[in-house]
C-alpha cells in the first residue's frame, strides 16, 4: 500500500510529543537511568540569575533616562527590559552552542530571527547607555549576559552512565566513519544484511554517506522492498542510502508538522499503512 507524504502531513505530531516526553521522563526521572547531572538546572538557572543581574543596572538607567514614570514603574520596566535582553541572547547562544544537533533547514532562519530580535533590543539598550553617557555599562551588561549565556547553555555535565552512553556512541561514530574495506567484507560476508541493519544508526548519528560509499561495489542488488527508476542502470549503496534518508526526512517533516489550529482532532496514531514513503518519487 502507497503512502503518500500528504497523507501524513499533521497526523502524528501528538503521538510524537508523548513518545518524546516517555523517553525524556525514562532519562530524567529516574536517578539510576539519568544521563545529565541534576546540578546542570541548578547551575543553568543560577547563571541566568546572575545575567539577568548584571544587565538590570544598565536597563534601569536607560528608562530613567527615556520615561519619567515613579520608582516602582520604572523598576518593572526596566525589569522587562533587562529579561527581554537575557532571554534573546540565550536564545542565540543556545542555537549557536547546539548548531550541530539541529535541522538544517531550519536553524538558519532560527538563528537569523534570533539575531534580529536580539540586535534590536541590545541597540536599544547601547543607545540609551549612550545617551546617558555611560556606554561601557551597557557594553559591559550585553558582554556579561553573552558570556553566561554561553556557560548555562554549555552545563551538560553527564552522569556516569552518560558517560558510558556518550563514549559509546562516539566510539562507534567513528568506527562508522574510518572502517577498513577489508573489515566491511568480512561483515557482509558474516551476516548478508550488515549494511540495512546498521544503516538506520549511521543516518541517526550523521555519517551515512561515508558509511554507505564503502559498500558501493560490494551491495550490488537491491532489497526486495525498494523500487526505483534509477535500480535498471545500477544499484549502489550510497545512492540508495541517499534516496531514504531524503525520503525519511520528508516523512519526518510530514509526520511532525502540526495544523495551524492546532485543534487536536487528528493528532492519533493516524490511519497509515506501511510500505512506502515519499521523496524524489520513489517508494519502499
Amino acid at each position: 500500500m502507497r503512502v503518500s507524504t500528504e497523507q501524513l502531513t499533521d497526523r502524528f505530531y501528538a503521538t510524537a510529543d508523548k513518545i518524546k516526553g516517555q523517553v525524556k521522563s525514562s532519562f530524567e526521572g529516574n536517578k539510576e537511568t539519568r544521563i545529565f547531572d541534576v546540578s546542570n538546572t541548578f547551575c543553568r538557572w543560577l547563571l541566568r540569575i546572575t545575567a539577568f543581574l548584571g544587565v538590570l543596572p544598565g536597563s534601569y538607567t536607560v528608562m530613567k533616562e527615556f520615561d519619567n514614570s515613579d520608582g516602582p514603574s520604572l523598576l518593572g520596566k526596566s525589569i522587562l527590559m533587562s529579561l527581554a535582553v537575557m532571554i534573546t541572547v540565550f536564545i542565540v547562544m543556545h542555537i549557536l552552542v547546539n548548531w550541530k544537533g539541529m535541522q538544517k533547514k531550519r536553524r538558519f532562519t532560527q538563528l537569523f530571527l534570533a539575531l534580529l530580535f536580539s540586535g534590536a533590543i541590545c541597540g536599544v539598550l547601547i543607545y540609551g547607555t549612550i545617551s546617558a553617557g555611560i556606554l561601557p555599562v551597557g557594553i559591559a551588561s550585553i558582554l556579561s549576559v553573552v558570556i553566561l549565556g554561553i556557560l548555562a547553555s554549555s552545563c551538560n555535565r553527564r552522569t556516569e552512565l552518560g558517560i558510558w552512553y556518550e563514549e559509546r556512541l562516539v566510539g562507534f561514530r567513528e568506527f562508522l566513519k574510518a572502517t577498513e574495506l577489508d573489515r566491511i567484507k568480512m561483515l557482509v560476508e558474516e551476516n548478508p544484511h550488515y549494511f540495512y541493519h546498521v544503516l538506520p544508526f549511521a543516518m541517526v548519528l550523521g555519517v551515512t554517506n561515508k558509511w554507505a560509499k564503502n559498500f558501493d561495489g560490494i551491495m550490488t542488488q537491491p532489497p526486495d522492498w525498494y523500487h526505483s527508476a534509477t535500480v535498471q542502470s545500477g544499484f549502489n549503496a550510497s545512492g540508495f542510502a541517499y534516496d531514504l534518508e531524503s525520503g525519511m526526512r520528508s516523512v519526518s517533516v510530514a509526520m511532525l508538522s502540526r495544523p495551524s489550529s492546532d485543534s487536536g482532532g487528528s493528532s492519533g496514531g493516524g490511519s497509515s499503512g506501511g510500505g512506502s514513503g515519499g521523496g524524489g518519487g520513489r517508494s519502499w
